[in-house]
């Protein structure tokens, strides 16, 4: 009889004890499921861009092959017009910004924080266009420019080839602000006197018999306008508030363009140019493009702002005004998540 007890007992026991065991394990596949579904939430961020253009084709590219889904990242680019594509930044409409770099000592030097996270050029890729009657700098005087927003690459690149011809890029030219399409009309049509443009625009501007008279394809016109063989113009920028509260978010971002980076670097301009071309919709990309840019080195080989590009792009802020003292590199450039990306990233 006692036997039989013990055997009875042992059996309720082991019944809970297999009862317990799943029921854990159900929790725990549950607890399992919960934390995997939350690890695989993509998050969602606004980018936005100044205009569309070739130069950022990074950006395109991390879209078009998946790098940003890859990342857990679910980004919606814009393309914002204006006056001030940054006030979408500043004002947290936007998480990252496709921006000039020279904006950004002048917005640190105001004391709206910022930084550079990568760079998309290594070289300006960027040229003033005369109309059909423009046929030099020096036909600018007393005419009209059109050159982005003050603090814009445009701009800055307008006043250093105005001030190498000889002419006072302050008041001796009017300045506009137009979309960059609108301008190449205007410039056809002697509404304005010059416009700048690169990639795919500028070759359709010198198709409406209009003339280059800037040319940074030139390696010896873009130093001496420049002062520097390497300048970084098309970079990333993020406030200082949203790197230090979203650090990880930063790095998987910068991750995703950095990949495309290094794909832009491993293809033929044919297959570059097929993936860009849905993101311009009525006008495409042409391999010719693409592969001048290559054969310019405007494409940054891996997001680097050299010290050369960046004490050039210093001098370019001072020369326009818009900063009275040099800066730190620190001061403008986190390239913290660059170089981790830089280490670990290896594409097949």
């Amino acid at each position: 009889m006692k036997k039989k007890f013990i055997s009875v007992l042992l059996g309720i026991t082991l019944m809970f004890s297999l009862t317990a065991c799943s029921n854990n394990t159900e929790n725990t596949a549950e607890e399992n499921k919960e934390v995997k579904e939350e690890v695989t939430e993509p998050v969602k961020i606004v980018v936005g861009e100044s205009y569309r253009s070739e130069v950022w084709g990074a950006q395109y590219i991390a879209e078009a092959l998946g790098y940003y889904e890859e990342e857990g990242l679910d980004v919606e680019l814009t393309t914002i017009s204006g006056d001030s594509p940054s006030a979408a930044l500043f004002a947290n409409e936007i998480q990252f910004l496709f921006f000039g770099s020279e904006a950004v000592p002048m917005f640190n030097s105001e004391g709206q924080n910022c930084k550079i996270l990568l760079g998309c050029n290594s070289r300006i890729g960027m040229s003033l266009v005369g109309s059909p009657s423009t046929k030099s700098v020096a036909d600018l005087k007393g005419k009209v420019v059109s050159a982005a927003e003050p603090g814009s690459s445009p701009r800055a690149f307008a006043y250093s080839a105005l001030s190498q011809a000889g002419l006072d890029p302050e008041n001796d030219v009017t300045y506009v602000t137009m979309q960059v399409f609108a301008s190449a009309a205007a410039l056809a049509e002697e509404q304005i006197q010059c416009s700048y443009a690169s990639g795919s625009l500028l070759d359709y501007m010198v198709g409406m018999g209009c003339n280059v008279i800037v040319d940074t394809s030139d390696p010896e016109t873009h130093k001496a306008v420049l002062g520097s063989e390497d300048y970084t113009t098309h970079v990333v920028i993020a406030t200082d508030e949203y790197i230090k509260e979203n650090p990880e978010i930063c790095q998987k971002f910068v991750n995703a363009v950095y990949k495309a980076i290094l794909w832009i670097q491993n293809h033929s301009a044919e297959e570059i140019a097929e993936v860009l071309t849905p993101y311009f919709e009525g006008r495409g990309v042409e391999a010719a493009t693409i592969q001048q840019m290559l054969d310019d080195h405007e494409y940054n080989v891996d997001g680097t702002i050299t010290s050369t590009a960046y004490d050039a792009m210093i001098r370019q802020d001072k020369t326009a005004g818009w900063i009275t003292e040099d800066m730190e590199y620190s001061e403008n450039v986190n390239d913290t998540f660059l170089k981790k990306a830089q280490k670990e990233i290896v594409l097949e």
